[in-house]
């Protein structure tokens, strides 16, 4: 596998249209003053940032996987719902339909499409991951309601 195609899987699997940060927003102390800190071990030079948008290094992906979430992976080739409660497609595949879990971040606050989409669209304008976003011809999305997101595609796509 080339290293660009491992890139881009890598991505895509962190990403799956939009990566949510459920760590994030969170602060240095919690409820009751007690210091928190999240520990990654990995083997290579350490993460270079926390921002998906610009990830480029597997120490880094590594860290992301364990503060960040996806609408839904590719595992063994089938697709495994995480943040996502179903993701559903039109008659002709142009339209897909996500309904959220009810999901918080780190403080409590809910996950909303608007959030979403807000990850999406940070995503789609990286330099990192943009162009993988080409790849999916994205003609519109919106939030229908707080949880459930329209994705419009300019072609079919399985």
């Amino acid at each position: 596998m080339q290293r660009r195609q491992f890139l881009r899987s890598t991505a895509l699997a962190i990403t799956a249209l939009g990566a949510i940060p459920l760590l994030s927003s969170c602060s240095d102390d919690d409820a009751t003053g007690a210091s928190r800190t999240l520990r990654v071990g990995a083997l290579g030079n350490p993460a270079d940032t926390l921002d998906p948008g610009t990830a480029s290094t597997t120490a880094t992906y590594v860290a992301l996987y364990g503060i960040y979430d996806a609408l839904a992976l590719v595992v063994d080739g089938q697709l495994q719902l995480r943040i996502a409660e179903s993701i559903t497609p039109n008659d002709n595949a142009t339209v897909w339909t996500v309904t959220l879990r009810e999901t918080q971040f780190s403080d409590g606050s809910p996950v909303t499409a608007g959030d979403v989409l807000a990850s999406y669209q940070h995503y789609a304008q990286s330099p990192m991951l943009g162009s993988h976003f080409m790849d999916f011809d994205f003609a519109a999305s919106r939030a229908i309601d707080d949880k459930t997101i329209e994705l419009v595609l300019t072609r079919p796509r399985a």
